[in-house]
């Protein structure tokens, strides 16, 4: 009796789905693009999720050294994904790296960036 076996290798575009994914936008249901569907991985995570409320807007955040010193910063947020998130000149940080806070005088959110050990 033989034995047949199928090796079939993952996707990097996993999950799959049965049909195609829908999102709500306002009144009205429309096809998720890969955007919105990459978007709605990320949000999974509340980490992510609460930093992609801020995605187009001003954010303030404090990078910390290992020596102690600090620098400041604001801009507009540009992206978060499950990894990490982007701020203006590309700059992007791991999300292990970055503690959510809130910078109550200018009333936006403040991401504590504790900087990786290469940096002094």
């Amino acid at each position: 009796m033989g034995c047949v076996a199928a090796v079939i290798a993952g996707s990097p575009e996993r999950p799959h789905f049965a049909g195609k994914p829908y999102i709500r936008d306002a009144p009205q249901t429309k096809q998720a693009t890969s955007d919105d569907f990459r978007q709605l991985l990320a949000e999974r995570q509340p980490k992510a999720r609460e930093i992609l409320k801020w995605r187009g807007r001003d954010v303030s955040w404090l990078t910390t050294y290992r020596n102690g010193s600090s620098t400041p910063g604001i801009g507009v947020l540009e992206d978060c994904n499950e990894f990490y998130l982007t701020l203006p000149d590309n700059l992007c940080v791991p999300l292990e790296h970055a503690l959510i806070s809130h910078d109550r005088m200018h009333d936006r959110l403040l991401l504590e960036i504790q900087s990786p050990l290469w940096q002094s």
